[in-house]
C-alpha cells in the first residue's frame, strides 16, 4: 500500500488550529454516550462544538463519516500507521519537551467523534505500540468501552477519560486513567489548560499527552 492509498483508506487526518500536530475525528452523531448527554442540562456534550462551526457543513460531514466506516477495514492498522509514520519523517516543526528541543509528534485522537467500539480501541492502541515515536492522545467519555480493557495501554497513549458533567470531579481510581474536567477552574488542585491564555493554542504545553497530570480541567466553551 502506498501513501496516497493508506491516506484515502483512514479518510484522511484532520488538522485543528488549537492542536499542535495532526489529529483524526469521526462525526459527533455517532458518539454512544455523547449522543445521550447532548440531551442532558449541564454535560459536557450539551453544547458540543463539533455540532457547530465547519463540522455540519456536508463536506466535513461526508469526510467524517468515510473515517467512520474506515474504522471496520482489515487495512485500517496498517494504513494509519504509514501515513502517520510517513507525516512524522517528512515533518520539521519541533517544540519544547523537558526543556529540550523535539520534533512535533504529539497526535490526537477525535477532536470530534469518540470510540465506536471496543475493537476501535483496541486498533488504536496497536497503532500507539507500531508508532513509538509518537506521543498519542485519547479523550473520551465512553466508560463501558474502557472497562473492557484488561491489560496496559501503550506506552505512549495516554487515555484520558472526559467527565460527562460540566463541574464534576470524577473518582481518579474508577478507570484507572488520568481524566479531564470542564468548569473547575479555580481548582488549584488541577492542572488548567493554558490555551486561552496563549491564543486558544497548546503550543509547547503537552498536559493532555502526559499520563502523570492526572486530571487537566478546560473552560466551558
Amino acid at each position: 500500500m502506498d501513501y496516497k492509498k493508506a491516506w484515502t483508506l483512514i479518510g484522511g487526518l484532520s488538522n485543528p488550529s488549537k492542536m499542535p500536530w495532526y489529529s483524526w475525528s469521526t462525526p459527533a452523531h455517532r458518539c454512544i454516550t455523547g449522543s445521550k448527554l447532548r440531551l442532558v442540562k449541564g454535560s459536557t456534550c450539551g453544547d458540543c462544538y463539533a455540532l457547530k462551526g465547519f463540522y455540519p457543513f456536508p463536506v466535513v460531514q461526508k469526510a467524517l463519516e468515510r473515517r467512520f466506516t474506515a474504522i471496520s477495514d482489515p487495512l485500517f492498522e496498517d494504513a494509519f500507521v504509514l501515513v502517520l509514520t510517513k507525516l512524522y519523517e517528512r515533518g520539521k516543526k519541533t517544540y519544547t519537551y523537558k526543556g529540550k528541543k523535539t520534533k512535533e509528534n504529539r497526535f490526537r485522537w477525535h477532536d470530534s467523534g469518540d470510540l465506536a467500539s471496543f475493537e476501535h480501541l483496541t486498533k488504536i492502541n496497536n497503532i500507539a505500540m507500531r508508532t513509538p515515536f509518537l506521543r498519542h492522545w485519547l479523550p473520551t467519555r465512553e466508560a463501558g468501552i474502557l472497562r473492557q480493557w484488561t491489560g496496559p495501554f501503550a506506552d505512549n497513549l495516554n487515555v484520558r477519560f472526559s467527565a460527562p458533567m460540566v463541574g464534576a470531579l470524577l473518582n481518579a481510581t474508577v478507570l484507572d486513567v488520568s481524566q479531564s474536567t470542564v468548569g473547575r477552574d479555580k481548582d488549584k488542585n488541577l492542572h488548567q489548560c493554558v490555551a486561552p491564555k496563549q491564543g486558544n493554542q497548546c503550543k509547547n504545553c503537552s498536559a493532555c499527552w502526559t499520563p502523570s497530570i492526572r486530571t487537566v480541567n478546560y473552560k466551558l466553551h
